[in-house]
């Protein structure tokens, strides 16, 4: 299972060389690409203990180019399930008492303890609606238990979770139509949940057109079995 982390507020001079860097130094070294955009970078880590220790070690702790950095599971608006990652909870805490705060937030269909090398516990809490992760992620975000104060970050579920990098392809032009039409869309986009996008002012009269496809990988599997 493939963790993306997404580290925002970096200065225009942060390069993919200083990330690796920093990220080394703290001993959270970087084996796959840095997706670098401006203002923010895309890492993946494939164990989410590390992708863990990354965010608890670095986000909001640690200055790069003069700006603080913040590094968070990477999970888009249109990928923001009913799950939620709960951190930072007191080791001591009566289940009673954290059950009763998760259920002030809606109906919770599972609650999975994750397994990390911290003092505090941690679990993956997974709600009936989308609405209620919402209400969780706003009412118990640095909600203070005891001398500890709750983090909170959305996770996408596993059926839900996009391939590492968006898959660019180049399709002869005559069947660029087949892909986009009503044949091509309906596999594409309505079964794979794939979202594809038609690259219509590059390679103009070319016999060659660039396509990009944003797959997701639960639908794509369904299909490739």
């Amino acid at each position: 299972m493939m963790n993306k982390l997404y580290i925002g507020n970096l200065s225009p001079a942060v390069t993919a060389d200083d990330l690796r860097q920093l990220f080394g130094d703290r001993m959270l070294p970087l084996a796959g690409q840095v997706l670098l955009k401006s203002g923010y970078a895309c890492v993946d880590y494939p164990d989410q203990n590390w992708a863990i220790r990354a965010i608890e070690t670095l986000s909001g702790k640690v200055k790069l180019h003069g700006k603080i950095m913040e590094v968070d599971y990477s999970v888009s608006k249109k990928l923001r399930s009913r799950k939620s990652q709960i951190r930072n909870i007191p080791p001591r805490l009566q289940w009673e008492v954290f059950d009763g705060l998760l259920a002030q937030c809606g109906t919770v269909e599972n609650v999975e303890q994750v397994n990390t090398d911290t003092e505090t516990a941690m679990v993956n809490v997974t709600y009936a609606t989308r609405e209620a992760a919402k209400i969780v992620m706003e009412k118990l975000s640095g909600h203070q238990c005891e001398n500890y104060f709750f983090k909170i970050s959305y996770i996408p579920n596993e059926e839900a979770r996009q391939i590492d990098f968006p898959l660019r392809i180049l399709v002869p032009t005559q069947f660029v139509g087949a892909i986009i039409g009503k044949e091509g869309l309906t596999f594409m986009v309505k079964q794979t949940q794939s979202q594809v996008d038609i690259h219509r002012k590059e390679n103009s009269g070319a016999a060659e057109k660039p396509v990009t496809i944003h797959a997701i990988l639960g639908g794509l599997l369904k299909h490739i079995a």
